[in-house]
């Protein structure tokens, strides 16, 4: 899986998770693990909120990798950890200095995109830290409301294609027909026909192939 290679996940790995089993977004949290080989904690409530319980529960328990909402992380990211190689969040900001020896990755993605869509590389805080690169097998594309592809620095709506874009919404086919469309309904002949999900994010290019998240924009096209 692109997690996994992305990220280097081995069998000796020892993951922290966030998510209940039953929320959408355990599928990206457990999956790579179980998949791997690696072991899998689940820190309680009241140790997630705690850094400096959090921290402690980490190096008892050897922990190599974990994710931990923004809100959370940018408080972590000022604790001395000695356990971590690798911190996952999925904030668009994170304030704070980075002080530990461990990677720092920034994710986005919504649910209809199997939760994450592209990382980007944390080298230090900023105000607005990029959303990253698409990860494997998923592109990425900005239009204008009139659907035509943006070039960089212009801002526009981010629309996601790729293996891991659902076909639509169960039992709701109106949300369907407004959220899921074609590459063949863009203006641009040479893409080839895929299934194409319209997010509520504005973002733009930057050079070298980096989305920045720009912000929320209207939920329909007659709104922008």
């Amino acid at each position: 899986p692109c997690h996994v290679r992305r990220f280097d996940v081995t069998p000796d790995d020892r993951a922290s998770i966030d998510s209940d089993p039953g929320q959408e977004a355990a599928v990206w949290e457990f999956l790579p693990y179980l998949l791997s080989g690696a072991s899998i904690y689940l820190p309680k409530a009241t140790v997630k909120h705690d850094i400096a319980d959090l921290n402690r529960y980490f190096h008892s328990r050897d922990i190599s990798v974990a994710f931990l909402p923004y809100g959370i992380s940018e408080k972590f990211i000022q604790a001395e950890n000695r356990s971590l190689r690798l911190l996952l969040t999925t904030g668009r900001r994170l304030r704070g200095e980075l002080t530990g020896d461990y990677r720092v990755a920034n994710c986005y993605g919504p649910p209809e995109s199997t939760m994450v869509t592209c990382c980007f590389p944390v080298n230090k805080a900023d105000e607005n830290i990029p959303i990253g690169s698409p990860i494997d097998n998923t592109r990425l594309y900005v239009l204008d409301r009139w659907k035509r592809l943006l070039p960089v620095g212009i801002p526009g709506r981010l629309y996601i294609s790729g293996q891991g874009v659902a076909a639509g919404y169960i039992n709701r086919q109106e949300l369907t027909g407004e959220r899921f469309l074609s590459t063949q309904d863009l203006k641009s002949p040479d893409l080839p026909p895929e299934i194409l999900f319209r997010t509520d994010h504005q973002v733009r290019w930057l050079p070298g192939g980096i989305l920045e998240f720009m912000g929320s924009t209207p939920t329909t096209e007659t709104d922008e």
